[in-house]
């Protein structure tokens, strides 16, 4: 098998995925979330400016430079597809036996990942269950885990983790396993991509007989016979560009200058989503979720041995924080919660048995994730004396980890997708006083 020859190409576009696995190694969970934020916001017919436009100019802006241009996302910028890149290079650095699925097999393949699609849109989109979340979810696992900011690696040893490490066990025998068979995000890109402007044009009346670029597609797209390659499956790499001995394709406009415009184009769509186009987060009204927990008393209601503070400073022992439904014993309390990338703690002030004040003492997760979600949420539970608010479109998992804190300080049941697993002041991990 020839080798791919070095071009400028190359060089850019792994420095570009290393670039985006730095600074944004989630886009990609952000952009499905996005879209499944928006459709389920449709769908209940609550979509507002004030409360998607952030969300919704993001996912809108790649999805248009996807459909013009073509899955640069994926082949330059997803933190997954580059892992996958990576993993692959190990297995034939090591000289691993690599699979090369019959282009037969392979097209059926595909298909697997427009069923993973349907079964997203249905559950998760239409009905909202969300089987698929939290740590259930390998994509998710795979940003809190492979991050440079607070790595998370306890997380692979869930649901979602195993899945996790199966796709990169799969993907140092199979180049692009999971791209090529199981991305729901890919499926989207594949149909919106399929009319694109930008193709790689290869006359076949000028091709010999090695075949190089068909062998060397990492999407394992058969390209004999091809005038244009025009697949939805194309992730426009240029491997095929480059490993061609007769130089025969080609693009009508500059390939290293289109890559390089459509990286900073979608870079520029994360941050204009997230940081320049700000809202007031008092006016963010929020979408539909899940989590529909009230603040009430715990399983056995009872704190154990966690005490509080009256408001004359004593410090007293209460067999119950949660008296019932928005009364609470005066007090102040901290708590803690997982968000997307690690753990929230927060102070909950009691008074007169209502929330007057919830304090943030520390976050991991990012910056624009957790703003967005932090006024809103705090302001809706302090609102309703309750946790059964909705959380904040486009920062769900932060929303989650916030609520989860909250609920942990007043020592009442919340469940969390980001853990997929029950969490009670009652446990001996929350509703802690603070003297």
């Amino acid at each position: 098998m020839r080798k791919s020859k070095f071009k400028p190409i190359s060089l850019i576009r792994h420095l570009i995925q290393l670039i985006a696995f730095i600074l944004f190694p989630g886009f990609f969970v952000v952009i499905f979330t996005g879209i499944r934020s928006i459709a389920s916001a449709i769908i209940a017919g609550n979509w507002t400016v004030s409360s998607m436009g952030m969300t919704t100019f993001m996912v809108v802006g790649v999805l248009l430079i996807t459909a013009v241009l073509g899955r640069f996302f994926c082949g330059f910028i997803c933190s997954f597809g580059a892992a996958g890149d990576l993993l692959h290079f190990i297995g034939k650095s090591l000289h691993i036996h690599q699979i090369k699925i019959p282009h037969e097999v392979d097209n059926v393949l595909k298909y697997i990942k427009y069923f993973v699609l349907t079964i997203e849109v249905i559950f998760g989109w239409v009905l909202g269950l969300s089987a698929f979340s939290g740590t259930n979810d390998p994509w998710n696992v795979f940003g809190m885990a492979f991050t440079i900011k607070n790595p998370n690696f306890s997380i692979l040893v869930s649901i979602g983790g195993f899945i996790l490490i199966a796709i990169f066990a799969a993907s140092i025998f199979i180049e692009r396993f999971f791209c090529k068979y199981l991305c729901p995000l890919g499926a989207i890109f594949a149909i919106i991509s399929k009319g694109r402007l930008f193709r790689l044009k290869k006359p076949t009346a000028n091709c010999g007989k090695c075949s190089a670029c068909t062998h060397n597609c990492s999407m394992g797209i058969d390209l004999r016979g091809t005038d244009v390659i025009d697949s939805g499956e194309c992730i426009d790499c240029m491997e095929c560009k480059n490993i061609c001995p007769k130089n025969n394709i080609s693009t009508s406009v500059n390939s290293t200058a289109v890559a390089i415009a459509s990286a900073a184009a979608l870079t520029g769509c994360y941050y204009a989503g997230n940081i320049v186009l700000p809202v007031n987060s008092e006016a963010l009204t929020t979408t539909n979720s899940s989590t529909t927990t009230d603040f009430t008393t715990s399983s056995n209601g009872t704190t154990g041995s966690d005490s509080t503070t009256s408001n004359n400073g004593n410090t007293s022992s209460d067999s119950s924080t949660a008296l019932t439904s928005g009364t609470f014993t005066d007090g102040t309390y901290t708590g803690s919660g997982q968000g997307y990338r690690g753990t929230t703690n927060v102070t909950v002030s009691v008074s007169g048995g209502k929330i007057t004040d919830v304090t943030v003492d520390s976050y991991q997760d990012d910056d624009q994730f957790f703003n967005r979600a932090k006024s809103t949420i705090i302001n809706e539970v302090v609102s309703s004396q309750s946790v059964n608010v909705d959380t904040v479109s486009g920062a769900t998992y932060s929303s989650q980890g916030l609520l989860e804190a909250i609920a942990n300080a007043l020592n009442v049941d919340y469940s969390n997708s980001n853990t997929t697993t029950e969490s009670s002041g009652s446990s001996g991990s929350g509703g802690h006083g603070k003297h």
